[in-house]
């Protein structure tokens, strides 16, 4: 009996981790206007997330997020960047991929930039 329920909790506590990683270890490409339109590239890694303009090499954005897999949000902090909003502003926002592609709408962020960045564009995962 104690083996039975030792599996079964393995087996859950792997779906449940496996369920939180839909946006770790991703890439996704797509263009935001900022006044102009630019090529970026977002690297999800664990926990932090780097933003790159494609023609530059270093990270432009550097941010930790959080991911609520249930509510289909997620929240970004910024911790350093060249974006004009100031580290430690952070935004909270719903989240679709399908069809390989993400979509951000904005909940609530304290950084208005980075809000009029990313709503209403379609980022297309990089494989």
């Amino acid at each position: 009996m104690k083996y039975k329920l030792t599996i079964a909790v393995s087996l859950c506590c792997f779906f449940i981790l496996h369920a939180n990683a839909q946006l770790a270890n991703t890439q996704w490409k797509g263009s935001i206007n900022i006044p102009k339109a630019h090529a970026i590239l977002w690297k999800f890694d664990k926990d932090t997330v780097k933003v790159f303009f494609k023609d530059k090499d270093e990270d432009t954005e550097v941010m930790v997020y959080t991911e609520d897999v249930a509510e289909k949000k997620v929240s970004f902090t910024k911790i350093s960047g060249t974006s004009p909003c100031a580290s430690g502003f952070t935004g909270v926002y719903n989240y679709t991929t399908a069809n390989d592609k993400l979509s951000l709408k904005p909940i609530q962020d304290t950084c208005t930039g980075r809000t009029s960045a990313v709503h209403g564009v379609f980022f297309t995962r990089v494989k």
